[in-house]
């Protein structure tokens, strides 16, 4: 199996994007779409989850969003949407989960695999807010200590080190950490998750080497 370095890295763009707050995401106004719609069906939040993953995909990537495009993948998932729904008997009752995965079902329909992806990602921490008080860490003997963003640039700067090479970068990277680690939204947060958090602030600052040696580390 051959390692596509470059997937790997455009899903982690979109990981990181998809933890931005709808705010900061590139604005789309769904509601002539909705408009559009049968009233027999409450699209509003499929049609936002749509455009906010659009955007999101966009924010990962660094580019702007095309408006036109956009709102078109919109209206064509949500007239996907209708179809399934109508299968499924009049105005049937369904959970926000269930128009989700509907939702995504739809966007595959379309090719629209790298936004059905975004979409996944962001409802999988809709609404979160960061975490107020101080983090804690979760060692795997259960313990629970306080957050050390220090401990957590020594273990990446030895990592650089064993390569022989400069350790600069390590300051940056464990405040990336720290920045993510709060807005997974719980106080709590496992050694494992830490871990796997640096490896992949390591592969997105294209440290390829020293996320290896991590990971050996780690091992």
């Amino acid at each position: 199996m051959i390692i596509d370095f470059d997937e790997i890295l455009n899903d982690l763009e979109v990981k990181r994007a998809s933890l931005l707050p709808v705010e900061e995401l590139p604005p789309l106004d769904v509601a002539a779409v909705v408009a559009e719609l049968p009233a027999s069906y409450d699209l509003a939040g499929p049609c936002r989850w749509v455009a906010d993953a659009v955007a999101t995909l966009a924010a990962s990537q660094h580019e702007d969003v095309n408006e036109s495009a956009a709102l078109a993948l919109v209206r064509e998932t949500a007239v996907a949407l209708v179809a399934r729904l109508r299968l499924l008997g009049d105005a049937p009752q369904l959970s926000p989960d269930d128009l989700s995965v509907l939702t995504e079902a739809a966007l595959l329909e379309q090719g629209a695999i790298d936004v059905a992806k975004a979409l996944v990602l962001r409802r999988a921490h809709p609404g979160r807010e960061p975490i107020a008080a101080e983090l804690r860490l979760v060692r795997r003997s259960g313990h629970v200590v306080a957050w050390n963003t220090r401990k957590i640039e020594v273990a990446i700067r030895k990592a650089f080190l064993s390569l022989g090479l400069d350790p600069e970068p390590s300051g940056r990277l464990a405040e990336r950490v720290a920045v993510r680690a709060r807005s997974l939204g719980i106080a709590e947060i496992p050694i494992e998750t830490v871990q796997d958090l640096v490896q992949e602030e390591l592969v997105l600052a294209g440290q390829m080497r020293v996320a290896e040696r991590y990971i050996l580390y780690r091992a």
